[in-house]
C-alpha cells in the first residue's frame, strides 16, 4: 500500500519547509531586513502558491490515472467476456453450400462479408442478426463479418464465414479461432463513458 505522502515528490519537501526557512530567515537581523522587502514577501508568497498549486495538479493527474486504469479494466473485462473459442469453416455461394437460391440467405439478402451461425447460438442471445463480429485465427488473420445467415440446426456451435469463391473457402478450410463480438462490447464499453 502507497503512502498517503510521496515523500519522493519535491513539491511536499519544499512545502514542509517552506515555514521553517521563513522562521529562520526572520530570526537574524539581516535576514529579517532582507525579507521584509515587499517584493521579495511576494517573491516567497508566490513560490508557495506555485507548490500549493503543483500539488492540486499532482493530485488531480493522480485522480485521472486511476480513472484511465478503471477504464483499461473495464475495456479488457468485456473483451474477454464476449471472446469465445469457435470452430469456424467456410462456404461460398454455390447451390450445393446453400440452397437453391444462394443470393438469400435464412435471415435476409445476402451480403458480402456475412456470417453464418448455428440456430442454437442465435437462440442463447449469444449472438443476433446484425452483430459485427471479429474471428481471430491461429495463424495471425483477422476477419471481420457480420451476422446474417443462419446454419443447418445439425451444428451446434460453428460459424460459417462467406467467401467470394469456393477456392477461397477450400483455403480457409475448418479451424478454431476466437470470436469477438464486437457489437456487445461497443454497447458495454458505452456505458463506461
Amino acid at each position: 500500500m502507497r503512502p498517503f505522502v510521496d515523500y519522493e515528490d519535491q513539491t511536499w519537501i519544499a512545502l514542509l519547509l517552506l515555514p521553517a526557512i521563513l522562521l529562520i530567515a526572520t530570526t537574524g537581523y539581516g535576514l529579517r531586513k532582507w525579507i521584509a522587502r515587499p517584493e521579495r514577501m511576494q517573491i516567497l508568497q508566490e513560490n508557495y502558491d506555485l507548490t500549493c498549486e503543483n500539488i492540486k495538479l499532482k493530485s488531480k493527474l493522480r485522480l485521472q490515472q486511476m480513472e484511465i486504469e478503471k477504464l483499461k479494466k473495464g475495456v479488457k473485462t468485456s473483451y474477454r467476456r464476449h471472446t469465445k473459442r469457435i470452430e469456424v469453416s467456410a462456404y461460398s455461394l454455390r447451390e450445393n453450400e446453400t440452397d437453391s437460391d444462394p443470393e438469400w440467405s435464412a435471415l435476409g439478402p445476402t451480403v458480402y462479408g456475412q456470417a453464418a451461425v448455428a440456430p442454437a447460438m442465435l437462440h442463447s442471445g449469444e449472438f443476433r442478426r446484425g452483430d459485427h463480429i471479429l474471428i481471430l485465427t491461429k495463424e495471425g488473420k483477422r476477419y471481420f463479418r457480420v451476422i446474417n445467415d443462419k446454419m443447418n440446426p445439425r451444428y451446434k456451435s460453428n460459424i460459417d464465414l462467406l467467401f467470394k469463391d469456393t477456392y477461397s473457402a477450400k483455403l480457409f478450410g475448418r479451424k478454431d479461432a476466437l470470436v469477438v463480438n464486437l457489437t456487445k462490447v461497443n454497447h458495454e464499453l458505452s456505458s463506461l463513458w
